[in-house]
């Protein structure tokens, strides 16, 4: 029996891992190599069946990593939403944080700047400093690298307050009276904006 070629969509549907997370996985020798017809890539469907096996992913890991994924969707639409009211810009993801925000060493930036620790945002801050003020967490704080998205100094607490309060990162502290993450702008009263500029 013939094996069949499958293409990029059909392989994450089989294994519950997105594009970015495939690739990783390709590059550091874990995945099944893809085969180049032209300009498409494909896989072996044998090898992909293979490594899901291998690797446990039944009909019901399968379910379950669906479920994760659609909660993940939705929590980002939220607050897409809410950054494009307040700041006209669309809420990055992690993997587009890591792999796509701006890094350097320019000392004169003003941003929002990220920690990042085996690819997951540990710490969210702000600077009109950002080169400056991420050196003076290597004392403090266990992170692989940092990157950036450029801010005007006026919109800085609102973009930090955003993605402090979407990615939740373990080391931004806890206000004392409440469950929510320590950030310029609690998240009730970023809602409250929301509602007024709508309203506007």
């Amino acid at each position: 029996m013939s094996d069949k070629f499958l293409r990029l969509p059909a392989v994450m549907e089989k294994v519950g891992l997105r594009r970015t997370a495939i690739y990783d996985k390709i590059s550091t020798g874990d995945f099944p190599q893809p085969i180049k017809l032209g300009n498409v890539s494909v896989w072996l469907e044998s090898e992909v069946n293979g490594w899901a096996e291998e690797n446990g992913i039944t009909p019901e890991v399968l379910a379950a990593i669906q479920d994760k994924h659609d909660a993940g969707d939705k929590h980002q639409l939220i607050f897409d939403e809410q950054s494009r009211a307040l700041t006209g810009r669309s809420i990055r993801s992690v993997n587009e944080i890591v792999t796509a925000a701006k890094r350097g060493t320019d000392t004169k930036v003003s941003g929002v700047y990220f920690l990042v620790k085996g690819g997951e945002v540990v710490y969210v801050g702000q600077s009109t400093s950002v080169y400056s003020r991420v050196t003076t967490h290597y004392a403090s704080k266990d992170f692989d690298f940092w990157s950036y998205i450029p801010c005007e100094k006026e919109g800085l607490d609102i973009l930090e307050s955003l993605y402090i309060h979407f990615l939740q990162p373990k080391l931004n502290g806890k206000t004392g009276q409440t469950d929510q993450l320590s950030a310029p702008i609690s998240l009730d009263d970023l809602l409250k904006r929301v509602t007024l500029k709508e309203a506007a």
